[in-house]
């Protein structure tokens, strides 16, 4: 089954998701099981196939997630690693599938390609304070923003297991025309001149942070993302740290 295709497209995610009712088959039109309906957890069925646990491995999405969705802009990271490893024909339908999932509108303009994905995470910005959707790996930064990702394969990594940490930025912030407006703990600067945003403690002397570099000393400083990084860090250095106000562009 992990090599189907079906598991691999972009638009069928919300097909798995969104449906209460669904049956399996198989390529030649066999049912996969004898069960009414197929999304029921395997515990509960009165055959032997782990069809859902199958399905959990081959995606990623927690068995509470595939019995019972919820949308809408819950664990943002979390949900975005799900689509990671997806393919749409249109660049632009890779941000227009997952409106259903995060429960938000934006218009569908088809040659907006890496823009249609940069406006679904302005639309998340607008509506909730979850930092996790800053919590994306790699060298592909939206053209429009460092520090918002180019496409949903930029979460694939581990670092959305740390989704359900408590976040120690001011969940209040703002896209504004000089970059991304908000309160957060700055560390640094370290010994290459970088300064880390503290995003949220994962352990005894480690926490989740963005490599930032200066690019501006204004009255607020401005800065440019670089990279995600899970440093270590003395927590007494972070406790006695206070949130600054800075843009980072």
């Amino acid at each position: 089954m992990e090599n189907d295709p079906w598991f691999k497209r972009g638009w069928t995610l919300q097909e798995l998701l969104a449906s209460k009712s669904v049956l399996f088959f198989t390529r030649d039109w066999k049912r996969i099981t004898r069960r009414d309906n197929d999304k029921i957890d395997d515990a509960e069925a009165k055959d032997d196939c782990p069809l859902m646990s199958t399905i959990q491995k081959i995606t990623n999405i927690p068995i509470d997630d595939l019995l019972d969705f919820k949308p809408g802009l819950y664990n943002i990271g979390q949900r975005m690693k799900w689509a990671s490893k997806r393919e749409t024909t249109r660049v632009e339908d890779m941000a227009y599938s997952l409106m259903g999932i995060f429960d938000v509108s934006i218009p569908v303009v088809y040659g907006d390609r890496e823009q249609a994905f940069y406006r679904l995470q302005v639309e998340f910005m607008q509506r909730c304070g979850d930092w996790s959707l800053f919590a994306w790996e790699g060298n592909e930064p939206s053209p429009y923003s460092s520090m918002l990702a180019v496409s949903p394969r930029c979460f694939s990594s581990k670092a959305q297991s740390h989704t359900s940490h408590q976040y120690l930025a001011n969940q209040t912030f703002a896209l504004t025309n000089y970059g991304l407006r908000a309160e957060v703990k700055v560390y640094g600067p370290d010994e290459n001149g970088d300064w880390l945003a503290i995003l949220a403690q994962l352990g005894p002397d480690q926490h989740l942070s963005i490599v930032l570099e200066q690019i501006g000393d204004d009255e607020v400083p401005q800065f440019q993302r670089r990279a995600l990084s899970n440093k270590k860090i003395p927590s007494e250095s972070i406790n006695t740290l206070k949130r600054r106000l800075i843009l980072i562009k």
